[in-house]
């Protein structure tokens, strides 16, 4: 079937030559962390390779179950305008895309927070073009064009929209799935040693407004090191791991221990966000069958 969703938010999306002056804006290692983020991604579901269909046949007395999955036809991802952490919007938007959705548009509701360059440069870097920014009227009458394009799609929201949208989503008879409810990552928790480097300057830009609690050795040290303007203080090593965070920064990402956060990551990978609460199932058709 034809797709029209991207054409119908042709008039907010961001110009291709907004799109190339952020990728300039970033600089080449911020750039590197924004294609590792992307890859990582990849690797979760794997590189989609057309319209593949999953069938799973299930056989009990007296019939044959079969269940058939196939990606959706569209994805809307819906941004708050207070979601300002490249990352973890990137990882949102591209996990759809990776499942096998053949279109993903993506709207951040306008606001006073203008777009972060470093969002703006990784959905350039992951060919998501179909992306704008547009009052919550125009939020909500696209939502209510998805619903007329017919075919089978999805919302992804990431982080809090205004009221306006929320009951236009309630309106409407397609799945919406919901990360980040807060719009933003609070609080992270790094733990130090004396062989690990961590890159400081990229989780500065990355996740800002972000609270940096860190412990263990020469912790005293990585503070004083830290980037201006970045908010960081100091706890033990066991109240590092007993406190709850959105992201949680180990030497050994590896690690037995049980870490206060569903994503851990080691140097290196600190642009690697993922999801744990996304499913390729959020983004699947599912057709049933049953034969006597």
């Amino acid at each position: 079937m034809t797709i029209f969703l991207s054409e119908r938010v042709e008039q907010y999306r961001f110009a291709d030559h907004e799109l190339s002056a952020a990728y300039e804006r970033v600089g080449a290692a911020t750039r590197s962390r924004l294609k590792q983020n992307i890859a990582w991604n990849a690797a979760v579901n794997g590189i989609p390779g057309g319209d593949v269909v999953t069938a799973r046949t299930i056989r009990r007395q007296g019939g044959r179950l079969v269940t058939e999955r196939t990606a959706m036809d569209w994805t809307l991802v819906l941004a708050g305008n207070g979601y300002l952490s490249p990352g973890p919007v990137l990882a949102g938007c591209v996990y759809p895309l990776w499942v096998g959705v053949p279109e993903v548009v993506v709207l951040r509701e306008a606001g006073k927070a203008p777009v972060p360059d470093g969002i703006l440069a990784g959905l350039e870097l992951a060919g998501l073009e179909s992306f704008g920014e547009c009052s919550a009227e125009e939020v909500l009458d696209t939502i209510r064009f998805a619903q007329e394009t017919g075919g089978h799609g999805s919302i992804l929201v990431l982080g809090t929209l205004s009221s306006v949208v929320e009951a236009g989503l309630g309106e409407v008879d397609i799945p919406v799935h919901r990360l980040g409810t807060r719009g933003r990552v609070d609080t992270i928790h790094v733990l130090c040693d004396d062989v690990s480097v961590w890159d400081w300057d990229f989780l500065a830009g990355a996740y800002p407004g972000a609270t940096f609690v860190v412990g263990g050795v020469e912790c005293g040290s990585a503070v004083e090191c830290l980037p201006a303007g970045v908010d960081a203080v100091q706890c033990s090593r066991d109240k590092l791991f007993l406190r709850e965070c959105d992201l949680f920064l180990h030497p050994d990402p590896a690690t037995s221990e049980p870490v206060s956060a569903r994503l851990c990551l080691g140097p290196g990978q600190e642009g690697a966000w993922i999801w744990p609460q996304l499913h390729p199932a959020m983004f699947e058709y599912v057709t049933i069958r049953l034969f006597s």
